[in-house]
């Protein structure tokens, strides 16, 4: 069973949402990153030189959109 799969199985058709091992990751390290800094983020990552830990932390739009409008 997939994780879309079994995080919609309780869910009404309407509602379901996508995810996937993929967003998965990138929520987490998206997270530790956030609360910990990106230094923290490179270890549970796998990812040596950290120049490439900057794809998988990027905020979504959505949460550039709210920083922004924050500001104001």
């Amino acid at each position: 069973m997939s994780v879309s799969a079994q995080a919609n199985a309780s869910l009404p058709p309407d509602p379901h949402i996508r995810v996937s091992a993929h967003i998965l990751r990138h929520t987490f390290l998206r997270e530790v990153a956030m609360g910990h800094g990106v230094q923290y983020a490179t270890e549970p990552a796998g990812i040596r030189p950290t120049r490439y830990i900057w794809r998988d932390v990027q905020p979504s739009d959505e949460e550039k959109q709210e920083a922004v409008n924050g500001l104001f």
